[in-house]
């Protein structure tokens, strides 16, 4: 049996065994079950990583697959810290990062005597993610040299740092080998030994990460941060977009033929050293992609600031000049909306004052246009605010139908009069009058139905008294008209000459009667 390589700790040769009999290996119910996958030689095949060695497991019953995460060396707190991060992640998930589980008690040893008689070691069980490590996936697309999706990686790559910093997360160790390509070409983020969470803050990290992706000034006294990814993230980043402009580089600075070949992504730690003398930041400033050669140079500027300095991603990207042409143009919504994908603490301080701006003229909108919806005439015309309403695009619609408040109080008023006074032409005339002020106004609503109601009982109440003068009379038709009308409830205007009608319905019925009966003499 190999000796501890770190004190009473194991390499993971030891587990193997294990490995190869999970119903024996494994403490936790489920695992035992699982399959590990094997290489040409039907043993556990191994993933490597900076921390751990990673296994992959299947569960015969449900085909699921698991990564099993061996650690490669003791590190005091991690089932505390690991337990802070599984609480956070679970509280605020995002799709960049995958659900795991730290078993404290999870492997057994095959020879407890040796490391100290401890028959148990921690794993880290995590869901499984298909696909490719970044820099598999990147080789692959350089040789076939589609630009366009190492594009779309750059640009997913920003969107993945902006989730982290949304949940207040660092991974602290982004790298090529902690980054999955998924068939889809989503982006997923492995490996959690380093991670930070917001419960974490101002604790020893652990690890240091894999150079040089990491700041220079990183090292055993750093403290846990939620910046910690800043400097990595631009680093990355500055990869994906040269790649995209030229894949080429991979193979005059990765694999060049005949050479050395580089098992990092492009940038070596002595291209920091001296980017003067640096191949490769030479290159940068050649590249086809002018962003490429600015960006590069935020990287080689921010290796010599200290790390907590060190802005976010999206500083680097974001196109502030957009979001003032935005509210140069009173385009508030858009320009918050744009401005929003930027850390506050990394905007401009014109812009900090052109926003406050824009939420004043935001929230305004919105007041009138809950207003308009409720219909209270006097709330409308105490929610419109000119100063920030008038000169607003987004708002024109709003502040047209606020002008008109006044006048539609007016006019309600007038039909509120007709009502109380029974005069229901004038309710009638005065709602036609006024169609295209009271269009779409839900404080009129409650006047509608009446309205239409009487509108049609006037015309009924017309059409009977012109049948009833009409000569000669039509019996027939009048007397629909009657009891049409009354079926919709009279009209004061006839009510009291309805029996003299009813009558003159009789008479002129009898009359044609009379009149139809035959000139024989009959029986």
């Amino acid at each position: 049996m190999s000796q501890p390589a770190d004190g009473l700790w194991p390499p993971v040769l030891d587990f193997v065994s294990m490995l190869q009999n999970p119903s024996v290996g494994f403490n936790d119910a489920e695992l035992k079950t699982c399959e590990i996958e094997r290489d040409a030689n039907r043993q556990p095949r191994p993933r490597s990583g900076n921390f751990a060695v990673c296994y992959k497991a299947t569960f015969p019953a449900t085909n699921k697959n698991v990564c099993i995460r061996l650690f490669s060396r003791k590190a005091d707190e991690r089932r505390e810290r690991y337990a802070q991060i599984s609480a956070h992640l679970n509280a605020h998930p995002i799709d960049c990062l995958v659900k795991f589980e730290y078993v404290e008690k999870g492997i057994r040893h095959p020879n407890p005597a040796d490391v100290g008689n401890k028959t148990w070691f921690p794993l880290v069980r995590m869901d499984w993610v298909d696909g490719s490590i970044l820099f598999d996936w990147l080789r692959e697309r350089c040789q076939s040299d589609d630009r366009a999706a190492i594009a779309r990686a750059a640009e997913k790559w920003v969107e993945l740092a902006a989730q982290l910093a949304s949940v207040g997360i660092a991974h602290g160790d982004l790298q090529h080998a902690n980054v999955m390509v998924t068939p889809q070409g989503q982006l997923r983020l492995v490996d959690y030994d380093c991670m930070c969470v917001p419960g974490l803050v101002g604790r020893p990290n652990l690890e240091l990460g894999v150079e040089p992706y990491q700041h220079p000034e990183r090292n055993e006294e750093t403290k846990l941060f939620n910046g910690l990814d800043h400097f990595s993230e631009l680093f990355i980043l500055v990869v994906l977009r040269a790649l995209a402009a030229d894949p080429q580089l991979w193979f005059r600075h990765i694999e060049p033929p005949g050479g050395e070949p580089y098992d990092k992504l492009l940038i070596r730690k002595s291209d920091f050293d001296a980017p003067h003398r640096s191949a490769i930041f030479n290159e940068f400033k050649r590249s086809p992609d002018r962003e490429v050669g600015r960006l590069a140079d935020e990287l080689l500027r921010h290796a010599k600031v200290p790390l907590a300095r060190v802005p976010a991603l999206v500083t680097f990207v974001f196109d502030f000049e957009e979001v003032r042409n935005l509210f140069r143009q009173r385009q508030w919504d858009e320009g918050l909306e744009r401005l929003s994908r930027c850390p506050r603490g990394n905007q401009p301080a014109d812009l900090v004052t052109e926003s406050a701006i824009a939420r004043d003229c935001v929230a305004a909108r919105q007041e009138l246009e809950r207003t308009l919806v409720t219909g209270n005439e006097q709330e409308i015309q105490a929610a419109y605010k000119p100063k920030l309403l008038d000169n607003y695009p987004a708002a024109q619609t709003g502040v047209q139908a606020a002008k008109l408040s006044t006048k539609v109080q007016a006019v309600l008023e007038r039909l509120e009069d007709a009502k109380r006074s029974h005069n229901w032409r004038q309710l009638v005339s005065t709602w036609d009058a006024n169609g295209d002020v009271l269009a779409f106004r839900p404080s009129a609503n409650g006047h509608r139905a009446t309205v239409d109601l009487w509108r049609e009982r006037n015309g009924l109440c017309d059409r009977v008294r012109r049948l009833k003068n009409a000569k000669p009379l039509d019996a027939a038709a009048l007397g629909e008209a009657c009891r049409m009308l009354m079926l919709k409830g009279g009209h004061p205007e006839i009510d009291a000459e309805i029996p003299e009608i009813q009558r003159l319905e009789k008479r002129a019925s009898a009359f044609e009667v009379f009149h139809n009966v035959p000139n024989t003499p009959g029986e």
